[in-house]
């Protein structure tokens, strides 16, 4: 048989420290330990931080979401926007893929796949020669990406809106009818925004409308018919 002895009869070897040099010196070491750690760990965080800021979003600047709310303000125009060229790919992209979006309720797949690229191939072709014949090509970049990420805005506030008409009014009450009125109002807000940007192109303002129709017409009346 074992013989303990009773509780409370020793005292660990730290307790016994208590109050000498050495426990003061060991407070000491481990503040300055775990001080070390904290920083260490504040460091890699914010290093994650930074790459993974990064990662996500490489090719938008940080000046780009502000000059674009500006922009539906009526506050400032493309020319704020900052030039590159990967920011207008992006754009660009993004609104084809909207464009698609817009025409598969009642279009087909390849259909709307065709309407998607196409209306982002006259976007940028119209947009290439226009500003070549003005002899205002140094615009072209920062223009197309204006009127790209506009033109993506309307086909996203259009999907929003034909998805809100769909739970609402489902078949067979006439959903794609009403869906296509709210499309009018949309397409007057992007003519009247494209008008706003060849104003700063150096069109005058009722040459800046008629351009700006004819984009509209193109894309959303003729393209869309062709792609069914």
């Amino acid at each position: 048989m074992i013989l303990l002895p009773p509780e409370g009869s020793f005292r660990p070897g730290a307790k016994m420290l208590e109050g000498t040099p050495i426990a003061a010196a060991g407070r000491l070491l481990h503040m300055k330990f775990m001080r070390s750690v904290r920083e260490a760990t504040l460091a890699v965080r914010t290093q994650r931080k930074g790459q993974l800021m990064s990662i996500n979003i490489p090719m938008l600047g940080e000046e780009t979401p502000k000059v674009l709310g500006k922009m539906l303000n009526l506050e400032a125009s493309q020319l704020s926007l900052p030039e590159s060229t990967d920011q207008m790919k992006l754009f660009l992209g993004l609104y084809a893929v909207l464009q698609a979006v817009t025409q598969s309720f009642d279009h087909s797949i390849i259909g709307s796949i065709g309407f998607g690229v196409g209306s982002a191939a006259i976007l940028y072709g119209a947009t290439f020669y226009l500003l070549r014949y003005m002899k205002e090509e140094h615009k072209f970049v920062r223009t197309l990406t204006a009127l790209a990420a506009t033109g993506a805005m309307a086909a996203g506030a259009y999907i929003v809106l034909h998805m809100i008409v769909g739970v609402a009014l489902p078949p067979p009450l006439p959903t794609e009818r009403l869906a296509r009125f709210l499309l009018f109002p949309i397409l007057m807000w992007t003519a009247f925004m494209y008008a706003f940007l060849f104003r700063h192109v150096s069109l005058r303002s009722i040459p800046a409308f008629c351009t700006a129709a004819f984009y509209v017409l193109a894309i959303e009346v003729f393209l869309s018919a062709l792609a069914r």
